[in-house]
């Protein structure tokens, strides 16, 4: 009824498809090119992406270098045109123009949270098919509601942003320093600029956008720059009663980056004719499109009390959105939420909150096991201040874990620990946290089957695998629960002879310079720690076979499990068992592997002189050294390391040696 804007009808083929056929075929290029019209279009679809999370309103934008109608479809429903002609110069190279972005603003809320899917065709071909998530706050348009976060350690460590809630956009934006501006946006019976509204804030990418009910040309200028040509005819059922059609909307996709900070002035024109002058404030983050960051917030009681709602980093739009919302009462959830946004800090104290409210949650007794364990490694004064002595630095901490970042020097300066002293202050951070992890473990029932999703990890720790839920059950948990506990024998075992040797010998000298530099090495240093050590030992043992045995149990589908033995590992399984437990039994006297567990002939092995303080030095069990000084496992003076395991030999060693080497290169 009411005339749109012309749209191209250039009849030009994609240059790298001629190039190709060019190569092929020098003889039908005429022909070829004479038939450009039919090639299929050359195009993208930029958002939403696969592995973002839309929300707010927002738009599904791109870019097709020749079209004359440019559809959308969302779900099942019927398809929605989406203006065109929007000029892109950084399509230039491929398109050989610049006018060809196109654009659909879309409110999410009225999708529903959850996936669906988007479609995207030009001239009726269908070149972009997707799946995504959306996430709402249950309202299709909220108004008179605020809210505000600071998101820590963003961009960088060290640094943090204010977001604020921004009706217009049913989002958040990022914010700093005064806001201001005003004008006048249209006259609501005719033209109306909706964003930016006067007043307004605006960062990332954003949109120029509103509706007119006729014109042929719509033409949006920012401060005093050239007007640009926003595209026009996008469908807008909300402005039927007042038009008498619905393709009215417009908009102009824009990089509010390359504006700049400060206060900036937005002019609409139909036909020429100006209809709409709006100032507002524009916070960037000092880059025109940041790239590898992470990070987010929780706001409490928004948009109502008794809801907190999570905003998360979406590099495509270079701004926060909204990803979830959990009950204020949930604090696992809350939990859940904070550490997808990187922040193990947050996390591990809603985990610590919902354990003590129930110490029966599994969840919560596994979420608090990690999480506090990775706070504690990355915040403890003490570890950092080995860190700067070594001559190393830290940036970041716990409060987002993507930007932590440390260094270590190529020099060790003089003054810095020795390896003692760092193991020794790793050992009084770590073992408590290690005692703590554990206890939340055996918390966590026998029969637990929890489901986890990678992408709730944060962006810079998430895997990837296609795989949306992962199983975590009893077997896992033995698992983790033996590495912790191996973890914690190691510290005991190193506290029971002494390890002090200087930083930089033990990362660059040989043998022959460290056994020089420090005599009292592998010296008995305390009994006690050693009988400690094998107090871990023991259980990590056990439960390592047992968790084989739970695994090798299961009767489900397994395609989702964590940790999985196939039929065909079955046998070497049952071996690792064995070899496991005649370990496990060794630590307390000597017992005989036979053949069964791989060996050419059965051999005896007796641990409990490691752990019984019958050493006063373990030195005399190194291998010789060299001729450049460096140790020589091919030369042990005792193999049978001072009678601990009386039937190995030199070749035991070496073969072992062999497969251990054959083993790692594999894993590569």
């Amino acid at each position: 009824m009411y005339p749109t804007c012309a749209r191209k009808t250039s009849t030009r083929a994609p240059w790298y498809s001629i190039a190709l056929l060019a190569r092929i075929f020098s003889v039908p290029l005429l022909f070829l090119a004479l038939a450009a019209p039919l090639w299929a279009q050359t195009g993208q679809l930029e958002d939403p992406t696969p592995d973002a999370v839309s929300s707010g309103i927002g738009l599904i934008r791109g870019w097709v270098c020749q079209a004359t109608l440019i559809e959308i479809q969302l779900d099942e429903g019927s398809r929605l045109r989406a203006a065109y002609g929007t000029t892109r110069g950084d399509t230039q190279g491929v398109c050989g123009d610049s006018d060809n972005g196109f654009g659909l603003t879309v409110n999410w809320n009225l999708l529903g949270p959850g996936t669906h899917r988007v479609r995207a065709f030009a001239d009726g071909k269908l070149f972009a098919d997707m799946t995504f998530t959306v996430a709402t706050l249950g309202s299709e348009f909220l108004t008179g509601r605020s809210g505000s976060c600071t998101v820590p350690n963003f961009p960088q460590a060290g640094k943090s942003v204010e977001l604020l809630w921004q009706e217009s956009i049913q989002n958040f934006v990022i914010t700093g320093g005064n806001g201001g501006g005003g004008g006048s946006p249209g006259d609501a019976r005719q033209k109306l600029l909706e964003d930016p509204a006067p007043g307004s804030r605006q960062s990332g990418i954003g949109l120029i956008r509103g509706w007119v009910c006729q014109t042929a040309q719509l033409e949006v200028q920012i401060d005093d720059g050239p007007r640009l040509h926003a595209a026009y005819g996008t469908t807008r059922g909300d402005t039927q009663g007042v038009c008498g059609d619905a393709n009215n909307g417009f908009g102009l996709t824009i990089n509010w980056n390359l504006v700049g900070n400060g206060l900036h002035r937005v002019r609409a024109f139909a036909d020429g004719v100006q209809f709409a002058d709006v100032t507002f404030t524009v916070t960037t983050l000092g880059s025109e499109f940041l790239m590898g960051r992470s990070g987010g917030c929780l706001i409490p009681n928004f948009p109502q009390a008794g809801t907190s709602v999570t905003v998360a980093w979406q590099e495509s739009l270079q701004n926060f959105v909204i990803v979830g919302t959990c009950p204020t009462t949930d604090q696992f959830c809350q939990g859940a939420a904070t550490l997808a946004l990187g922040d193990f800090h947050e996390a591990a104290q809603r985990f610590s909150q919902a354990a003590a409210a129930n110490q029966s949650d599994d969840h919560a007794n596994l979420a608090l096991a990690l999480s506090h364990l990775v706070v504690k490694a990355l915040d403890d004064p003490q570890i950092a201040s080995l860190v700067s002595r070594s001559g190393g630095s830290v940036e970041g901490d716990s409060h987002n874990v993507c930007t932590v970042h440390r260094q270590f020097p190529q020099t060790v300066p003089a003054g810095a620990p020795g390896t003692e002293e760092i193991f020794d202050t790793l050992r009084s951070v770590l073992a408590p946290e290690l005692d703590a992890a554990l206890t939340n473990l055996s918390r966590i029932s026998s029969g637990v089957s929890l489901a986890f999703d990678p992408r709730q990890l944060p962006a810079c720790l998430r895997p990837r695998t296609s795989r949306l839920a992962i199983e975590i059950d009893h077997g896992d948990v033995l698992a983790f629960t033996a590495l912790l506990q191996g973890l914690r024998a190691v510290f005991d075992l190193g506290a029971g002879y002494h390890v002090d040797m200087p930083l930089g010998l033990a990362l660059h000298g040989t043998g022959q310079q460290i056994l020089a530099a420090a005599p009292s090495l592998l010296a008995l240093r305390s009994g006690g720690a050693l009988g400690t050590a094998r107090g871990f030992a023991s259980p990590a043992l056990t439960n390592l076979s047992a968790a084989i045995t739970a695994i090798q149990a299961e009767a489900d589908d397994q395609s989702d499990d964590l940790l999985v033995i196939t039929p065909g590992d079955s046998a070497t399984a049952q071996r690792t068992k064995q070899i496991l437990d005649l370990l496990r039994q060794s630590l307390q006297g000597q017992v005989t592997f036979p053949t069964s567990v791989g060996l050419p002939a059965p051999e005896r092995l007796n641990l409990s002189p490691l752990f019984s303080a019958q050493f006063t030095t373990l030195r005399p069990l190194l291998p010789e050294l060299d001729g450049a000084g460096n140790f020589d496992l091919h030369h042990f003076p005792d193999p049978t390391f001072a009678g601990m395991a009386p039937d190995v030999t030199q070749d035991d060693i070496d073969n072992a040696l062999e497969t251990l080497t054959a083993f790692f290169w594999s894993l590569f």
